[in-house]
């Protein structure tokens, strides 16, 4: 089969070397400087003339040798610009258009053929124009006159970045050789009052194969910059978002990468020192010739179509390439972008692939609907449950604090959005809410069909649980609709306790599926997105009659989540569905637990070292401090402090011992010295143990400067209060603790080297306490809310892959062992079945 070639509007054709890679060698590709600048300063003269009333619009600019020094190398000194009033009388209506064709016509200089045409002196181009008309001999064919240009904008041909309705010109572009002057006339296409036939002008017709980028050189230098920076920091990948760079990102919607908002630039290590060595110059001008192939609009479609360009230019190659379904730019220097894949994650974790090949094929007309956090680990059990070949997996993330790492995300949005569909939420910052509120992620797949929730969470700016909650129900009810519409079931699988209780909950106070949708803000209109009429939605039944076919059982990771379908048992004496769950089988309670243990104490000390302290120094609090996991982190904790330096609260306590650590029941057991004396407080219980009152004894009688506050728990309960209490003295109009006026003081907490953020900072200032190094109680206090109070262990690496690929295991072994029972007709009751306890991790029941 013959190789493919496609000319493209930079006069170098694209060349097939294998399906899906073209290649496109820039080596003779000449570039102008400050074209876009010219464009610009002409455009804005003749708004500003326009404005003041000019009868007809004239601009006369003289080139300038810094700015654009490869006209005035063709022999071009200045340029002129002519039009008469009523041509462009409504220009402010399209002033965008506008500039664009200006730069098109500019832009049109450097693509061969025309230039050709224009400058036949300086370009000798192989894909000259074709279908010239045959050009007047004699004097005009010398370089005192040479053929002119009409550029129909227009046409109905034009591209759409420079179309507009009220357009009716076209400009007429001439090049005066004895003059130096390169003449501009815009002229109306019904009024006109050029003899064209006498000018025998050339028509420029392919206007719609190319669209401007505006700055490419400001743009290529910013681009420099930041990966000078990265390699000088031994990095090896530049980042850029279009939050961050709005010019940039504006221009690649222009050329058609409407959904970018990504750039990812990446070379291989020993490609740094050719970015340090190499002259600014060298390094910009490669920088600028790989961007503007994006004005090619063939190159863009070949981007979006799914292909990989290789570009060439002298001794060096990158590769141009489309991810995330379009929203992310990758640029690759030297070699091509190695692909994510989440099989990588799932080879690492060999007791998880060997359930998933044991459970292949089991979930086939049945959607999953996964709750869990976005670590590698759940990207392998994304991977582990493909292999059991749902209809459709629902995956809502947990985001706690840190950032997603981008090859997750790679990983993710490779998978087929006809089978998957990822979301999850993240944090807003409020100078009026000290702990912010949490909307829709845009990270995600796409999500225009849930407009309305955005809108809804933006409006209410739900704290983090709530927000959870009723998203995971709202995405919960799209996903059991089309399971209804499908004739399909669905089964959930959590970590946290989000979904699967209140389900069961409104189902057993006789919810109807009505008040179900209201709950979880689905409206008619939002049905009608979703492409459901009302009408034909079975909405008077009730939530428990209409997901009696659909849901068919749920499973639960966490203690916390166990805990919250315990207390809906014990409320109602069942539940609606069967609820299995491994919150304290062997393996959970006991390996994960000391891991987890591990991972909290070393994110809190890898953030107390970027801030210069050590724990060794510290007195710590942990509250809970019998659980499975505040157990082990007592132990942890004792190693690190020695025990007399830790202290621990349990309800599970009934006299106060210290064995080989001080443990009491309540805070008020503890005595006002110990108290004093704290400045670790770590949360691993699931609910909030220091109200108003505790915390003034805390804040007013500490005799430390610096309070370290951290959540080790997924059930982010540990510290309601506390945020409740630092809200309320921020929006006081006299603010006090324990009766002393207080002024307070919020900021991000960040590590120094990375400057990412790991948590906020609140310093509160007692203003009637001495400042004296002797003063007993501090001036100043800095509190110090880790990873914004949520599970500081995610801020970092959480539990480590060896540790959880047993206990995933067990998570997707007991949900296939409870679908195997469905499918044999032996379903277990609806009631809350843990693992080791109830049932074995193959969902049989343990006969006591």
């Amino acid at each position: 089969m013959s190789k493919r070639s496609i000319q493209t509007s930079l006069g170098i054709p694209l060349l097939e070397q294998e399906p899906a890679l073209w290649r496109l060698d820039l080596s003779e590709l000449k570039l102008f400087t400050g074209l876009s600048v010219v464009a610009r300063l002409i455009g804005d003269e003749v708004q500003n003339q326009l404005q003041n009333g000019n009868a007809d619009i004239f601009v006369y600019r003289r080139l300038i040798g810094d700015i654009t020094p490869d006209l005035i190398a063709l022999g071009i000194d200045s340029v002129s610009l002519f039009s008469r009033r009523t041509v462009l009388a409504n220009l402010d209506n399209y002033f965008e258009s506008f500039q664009n064709q200006l730069r098109t016509v500019f832009g049109t200089f450097q693509r061969p053929g025309w230039a050709q045409v224009m400058f036949p002196e300086h370009f000798q181009s192989d894909t000259p124009v074709k279908n010239l008309p045959n050009q007047p001999s004699g004097p005009a064919t010398t370089h005192e006159r040479h053929p002119a240009l009409l550029f129909p904008f227009y046409s109905d041909q034009v591209d759409r970045h420079l179309a507009n309705p009220e357009v009716d010109f076209y400009f007429l572009v001439e090049r005066l050789g004895a003059e130096k002057l390169l003449r501009i006339t815009i002229e109306s296409k019904r009024d006109q009052r050029l003899d064209l036939k006498k000018l025998q002008p050339i028509t420029v017709r392919d206007l719609n194969r190319r669209s401007y980028i505006q700055g490419l050189s400001r743009i290529a230098h910013g681009i420099y910059q930041g990966v000078l920076r990265e390699c000088e920091n031994q990095s090896t990948e530049y980042f850029d978002t279009d939050r961050r760079n709005q010019h940039f990102f504006q221009q690649l919607q222009q050329v058609r990468l409407a959904d970018c908002e990504t750039l990812v630039l990446r070379w291989p290590a020993n490609f740094a020192h050719t970015i340090l060595e190499q002259s600014s110059e060298w390094v910009i001008d490669l920088f600028k010739r790989i961007i503007i192939v994006l004005e090619d609009h063939q190159v863009v479609e070949l981007l979006l179509g799914g292909s990989t360009i290789l570009i060439k230019y002298q001794n060096e190659k990158a590769w141009l390439d489309l991810s995330r379904r379009g929203r992310s730019l990758n640029i690759s220097l030297q070699e091509p972008r190695a692909e994510s894949s989440l099989d990588y994650y799932l080879n690492r974790m060999p007791g998880l692939a060997r359930v998933a090949r044991q459970s292949a094929g089991l979930f086939e007309n049945t959607r999953i609907f996964l709750i869990h956090h976005i670590t590698g680990e759940i990207l392998a059990t994304i991977k582990a449950i493909e292999e059991t070949r749902p209809a459709f997996l629902d995956v809502f993330f947990v985001k706690y604090a840190g950032q997603i790492p981008a090859d997750y995300l790679e990983a993710l949005l490779t998978q087929n959005a006809e089978q998957y569909f990822f979301a999850g939420l993240q944090k807003v910052d409020d100078r009026d809410n000290l702990a912010g509120y949490h909307i829709f992620s845009g990270l995600y797949s796409d999500a225009g069909h849930l407009g309305a929730l955005q809108r809804y969470l933006i409006k209410a700016r739900l704290p983090y649980f709530e927000a959870m909650q009723l998203t995971a129900g709202h995405l919960f009810l799209h996903s059991a609709l089309q399971a209804w519409q499908s004739g399909q079931r669905v089964v959930i699988i959590e970590d946290g306790g989000y979904l699967a209780p209140i389900l069961n909950d409104l189902c057993l106070q006789k919810a109807t599926l009505a008040e179900a949708l209201e709950h979880f803000q689905i409206t008619g209109p939002v049905l009608a997105d979703w492409g459901l009429a009302q009408s034909r939605i079975p909405i008077k039944k009730s939530l428990a009659a209409f997901l009696k076919n659909i849901l068919l059982y749920t499973v639960e990771h966490t203690r916390n989540g166990f805990n919250q379908l315990e207390t809906v048992e014990q409320r109602h004496g069942r539940l609606q569905f069967c609820a299995g769950s491994i919150a304290i089988s062997d393996i959970k309670r006991n390996r994960e637990s000391e891991e987890v243990s591990i991972s909290i104490l070393h994110a809190m000390e890898s953030i107390l070292h970027g801030q210069g302290k050590v724990f060794s120094e510290r007195k710590a609090l942990v509250l809970g401090s019998r659980g499975a996991i505040g157990s082990n982190v007592m132990l942890d904790l004792g190693a690190k402090l020695t025990p007399a330096k830790v202290l621990g609260i349990d309800l599970a306590v009934t006299t106060a011992m210290r064995l080989p650590n001080l443990e009491v029941q309540s805070w008020s057991a503890l005595k006002p010295a110990e108290r004093a004396g704290v400045d670790v407080i770590i949360g691993v219980t699931g609910s909030s143990v220091l109200k108003a009152r505790q915390l003034d004894e805390l804040f007013g009688q500490s005799t430390q400067s610096h309070l370290w506050f951290a959540s080790g728990s997924t059930k982010t309960a540990e510290f309601t209060d506390l945020m409740h209490y630092f809200q309320k003295l921020h929006t006081s109009r006299a603010p006090r603790i324990a009766k002393e006026d207080v002024q307070l003081e919020q900021s991000l907490l960040r590590d120094p080297q990375t400057r990412h953020i790991v948590g906020n900072q609140i310093r509160l200032f007692f203003p009637n306490r001495s400042t004296a190094p002797s003063a007993r109680l501090p001036a100043v206090i800095h509190v110090y809310l880790l990873g914004g109070l949520t599970p500081i262990n995610f801020l970092f690496y959480g539990v480590p892959t060896e540790t959880m690929d047993g206990i995933l295991a067990q998570l997707l072994q007991v949900s296939a062992g409870l679908i195997r029972r469905q499918q044999q007709g032996q379903s277990l009751p609806p009631r809350l079945l843990a693992v080791d306890r109830d049932i074995d991790p193959d969902a049989n029941p343990i006969q006591t």
